[in-house]
């Protein structure tokens, strides 16, 4: 893909322009960071579920090379479905995620440590 090697010298220009603009005013300081920090939570697992469910795998070496289709001839149909059940799923994991780590690893650091 000609995007390949255009990207590590035009990929800092989005990311500079939100940091720039997110700094701007306060109101978007307050209101801009607890969002993307309510969809950071779900980042482990939507990058797990991404060749999984959202893409398919046609590509050399088993590389996904397009979203996943259910019903053949409409684009946006699948899209929008693929995408609904792939971020259902990834919240989903999330809890499970967080389920068996409070099983396997407890918060409680005398449990984890006994000073015997």
């Amino acid at each position: 893909f000609e995007y390949n090697a255009l990207h590590p010298y035009t990929s800092f220009i989005p990311i500079g322009c939100y940091i720039f603009l997110r700094n701007s005013t306060r109101w978007l300081r307050e209101h801009v960071l607890p969002a993307w920090g309510e969809v950071g939570k779900y980042t482990l697992e939507t990058y797990i579920c991404q060749f999984h469910i959202w893409m398919r795998t046609t590509g050399e070496n088993g590389n996904p090379k397009s979203i996943l289709v259910l019903v053949p001839g409409s684009f946006w149909v699948n899209f929008v479905v693929t995408t609904a059940f792939y971020l259902f799923i990834s919240m989903r994991l999330f809890k499970v995620t967080v389920a068996l780590k409070d099983i396997v690893v407890p918060n409680d650091v005398p449990t984890i440590m006994p000073n015997d």
